[in-house]
């Protein structure tokens, strides 16, 4: 069913590759992803009786209510804000974001735990597709596919430089389910000091246009 509430608002947003100067969002399906994700789409419109040609963003809902666990892992190269550590009022603001974003589907984000990891390299160069993607999903990844992992952090270099986040999609849970989650850049939660991608939503914001 989350896999379902997650596909539903990837079908109604678009995705754009990371701009060379400036910020921007690293998930950009190819063709044939983007063809996947849609006959998945129509399959759980089916399942979860809803008519895909009626349907429309903010007035579907789910009933009973769904309610997402939310484990936040916090990579940071210190203990400072610039070096990615956030502290849970941040977090705390985040959520309250993704709650509003998704109120109208009956779908409210819980968090149940935060962890800080300190590793410089991590937070440098964490991006998509790269070895440090795999090994810190493989270490802090928590739960099954009813949760949500967010993971925060610098994109300084690499594969993820310039980012404002990425994520997987919901059909690809099968092929690696350590992998699921979106990660975010720790400056774009409100408040942050990622001018003008700062309200925790996108545009302007990251978090809960990457959910």
């Amino acid at each position: 069913m989350l896999a379902f509430a997650f596909t539903l608002l990837l079908a109604a947003t678009s995705v754009f590759a990371a701009p060379k100067h400036g910020r921007g969002c690293g998930t950009t399906p190819l063709s044939e992803e983007v063809a996947k994700a849609e006959d998945d789409f129509s399959r759980l419109l089916e399942k979860n009786g809803f008519e895909n040609s009626n349907l429309t963003i903010g007035r579907s809902y789910f009933n009973p209510p769904i309610e997402v666990p939310v484990y936040w892992h916090v990579i940071r190269k210190d203990g400072t804000y610039t070096g990615g550590s956030l502290t849970a009022t941040e977090i705390a603001k985040q959520i309250r974001v993704l709650n509003r974003a998704f109120s109208p589907a009956h779908i409210t984000f819980k968090l149940e735990r935060t962890d800080y990891t300190t590793n410089t390299a991590w937070f440098n160069s964490l991006g998509p597709e790269n070895s440090i993607n795999t090994a810190a999903k493989n270490m802090l990844h928590r739960g099954g596919k009813n949760v949500l992992n967010v993971y925060s952090t610098g994109f300084v270099t690499g594969s993820g430089e310039g980012l404002l986040g990425y994520a997987t999609l919901p059909y690809q849970y099968a092929g690696n389910p350590k992998d699921d989650g979106v990660v975010i850049l720790h400056s774009s939660l409100p408040g942050g000091s990622t001018v003008p991608f700062n309200l925790g939503y996108h545009h302007p914001g990251t978090g809960t246009r990457v959910v």
